[in-house]
């Protein structure tokens, strides 16, 4: 069966750090937390300075995004946390860039790692005719387009995998590694083209929204082991009608439906409470938590014509003419018009 290849959209707002404190993943890992301001950056023209290094004086910020981005790479391959996947950008991979588009695109290579495999032809399973080992990757070439307007405080990256494999998260968390260097966390939201929720979600509504309260209110007295007045903690919103082609056009879809809650349940506490929302598609009844619904959002397949022919692998040319494309949309779906700079 072939690879079918689809694509990621995020959309990225950013707040300026003010501080930091260091802490631990669950596994053991020491982690730097982030404390920003309140509010998201109003646009990118201080941000995109700073990408600007002393090896790339006089250049397009763009251009010194991307050498700076490959740069930090070092030739070598960066794991997640959980050393599964693996990630890197080279010299010798495709890329480029526009100052007057304000993009950068390319290919960066990824895959599995942290684990030894038996390598086999696949008309002989007797024979083994290499052996990956744990410090081994292997990888595939995968493509990326990022979109950083100076005149805009939203910003996009599209990344490229396959249905069934792929490295999106740990490039989008490279990608947040470097703009924490520069002082700013990404917030981000996961978009699709307007016309694919259309073709795909136009049948689909909200029915019912379920507002867990967490948030237990003890005024410096110790807690009971149980209450039945926090069982009972619970806002039911229900008989709506919310289609999920209007939920999903908002691009802070997450933010206007909270919200939305505030208005009705003055105990919401977003930060705190948990959201449920219980939607009706194609005749069956789905249960998301906010907390994840874009999960609801159908992948965003792409066709075979974006291959290079007689193989799997994506066709730099061919996937940088049609992310233009589908930036041109998104870009719409923002309202975004250019400023005179």
């Amino acid at each position: 069966m072939a690879y079918t290849l689809k694509l990621d959209i995020f959309s990225f707002q950013l707040k300026k750090i003010t501080s930091s404190t260091i802490g631990w993943n669950k596994n053991d890992k020491e982690v730097i937390r982030y404390h920003t301001e309140k509010e998201f950056v109003s646009s990118f023209d201080k941000v995109v300075k700073s990408f600007i290094s002393e090896d790339t004086l006089g250049k397009p910020y763009m251009e010194a995004f991307l050498y700076n981005f490959m740069k930090g790479f070092n030739a070598s391959f960066v794991t997640n946390d959980e050393n599964t996947k693996a990630i890197s950008i080279t010299e010798d991979l495709q890329r480029g860039f526009s100052s007057q588009k304000f993009t950068a695109w390319g290919m960066y290579k990824g895959g599995t790692t942290g684990i030894s495999r038996d390598v086999y032809k696949n008309n002989n399973a007797n024979d083994i005719t290499g052996k990956l080992l744990e410090d081994n990757v292997a990888s595939l070439c995968f493509f990326y387009k990022l979109w950083i307007p100076q005149d805009s405080n939203i910003g996009f990256v599209m990344l490229q995998s396959y249905t069934s494999t792929g490295c999106t998260a740990l490039f989008k968390e490279r990608f947040e590694k470097y703009v924490e260097n520069c002082g700013y966390k990404v917030f981000w939201t996961k978009i699709i083209p307007d016309s694919y929720v259309k073709q795909f979600l136009s049948n689909g509504f909200i029915k019912e929204i379920r507002v867990q309260h967490v948030k237990k209110e003890t005024n410096g007295l110790q807690s009971p082991t149980f209450s039945l007045k926090d069982a009972k903690n619970v806002t039911i919103l229900n008989k709506l009608n919310i289609p999920l082609q209007v939920f999903f056009s908002e691009l802070d879809f997450k933010q206007k439906l909270q919200q939305s809650i505030q208005v009705v349940d003055m105990n919401y506490a977003p930060d705190e409470d948990n959201v449920q929302l219980i939607y009706e598609h194609d005749g069956r009844t789905v249960h998301a938590r906010l907390a994840n619904v874009e999960d609801i959002l159908p992948a965003f397949i792409l066709n075979d014509e974006l291959k290079i022919q007689g193989t799997q692998i994506p066709d730099f040319e061919a996937m940088n003419s049609f992310t233009d494309g589908i930036l041109e949309e998104i870009k719409k779906k923002i309202g975004y018009t250019p400023k005179s700079l």
